[in-house]
């Protein structure tokens, strides 16, 4: 089994208010007085999914029960394991339309982005505003079918590098980080930093994930579902990419 893994749970609005309940009773003191403060039912319900998904990935990888985590809310950089006597954990949540997935790790920066794909969406407009002068070209030179697909497949990955990076989401950020695919390659070699970046499609979905260097390369993906014993392992067509230093 791989050091690191990927938990997906989608259709989580199919959730009764009795199945969010239980739950919410897994969340710690921190958990729940950010819970308190989010009044949108939607926003709600991706959090506490979010971060009873975050229990149930480090429960089942290192063998704790749920409740026993000790989690910590951060408003701006994500949840913070404040200590963990059996070594080292790190992780990341994102959430879209209805979907939640949680990355979890030994060790090492880890990111991960999920973006529904609207293709009603002006992604060429985006683009100007976010996208650097080298992926805008790229953009460009798409036929028309293949914009969205482009955009979000970069977005995603902007998106999980700021995160794994423990930056705040900005206009400049997202700007400045450019991506190239990797054709036929299995290794990533970042020619900015350690990091190594991977995207797939799954189910109308765009998910991109960041590893640090010290995770390895090798990511189980997994699908939830409650109150089933063994989650479902998939394989999806992986892209690797590697970020370059811009073009302007």
């Amino acid at each position: 089994m791989s050091d690191t893994t990927l938990w997906i749970w989608p259709s989580v609005q199919k959730l009764s208010c009795n199945d969010l309940a239980a739950c919410s009773v897994s969340l710690g003191s921190s958990e729940l007085g950010a819970l308190s403060r989010i009044k949108h039912a939607g926003r709600r319900r991706e959090y506490i999914c979010g971060h009873y998904l975050l229990r149930v990935a480090l429960s089942h990888k290192y063998g704790v029960a749920l409740a026993d985590w000790p989690i910590m809310h951060r408003d701006d950089l994500g949840p913070k394991l404040e200590t963990f006597e059996r070594g080292a954990a790190t992780f990341n949540i994102s959430h879209s339309h209805n979907t939640v997935c949680c990355l979890v790790a030994d060790m090492g920066a880890v990111g991960v982005d999920i973006e529904r794909i609207d293709r009603c969406r002006g992604v060429d407009k985006l683009a100007q505003v976010f996208f650097s002068e080298a992926e805008i070209c790229a953009l460009n030179a798409l036929p028309s079918d293949q914009l969205h697909a482009y955009f979000y497949r970069l977005w995603t990955l902007k998106e999980c590098t700021i995160k794994a990076k423990m930056q705040g989401i900005s206009t400049a950020a997202l700007k400045e980080l450019c991506f190239a695919e990797l054709s036929g390659r299995a290794g990533v070699n970042s020619h900015v930093d350690s990091l190594s970046y991977f995207a797939f499609r799954l189910a109308g979905f765009q998910i991109a994930y960041c590893l640090g260097s010290m995770t390895g390369n090798k990511v189980d993906i997994r699908v939830y579902k409650p109150g089933v014993r063994q989650s479902r392992q998939i394989n999806p067509a992986v892209q690797c990419y590697i970020q370059a230093a811009p073009i302007s």
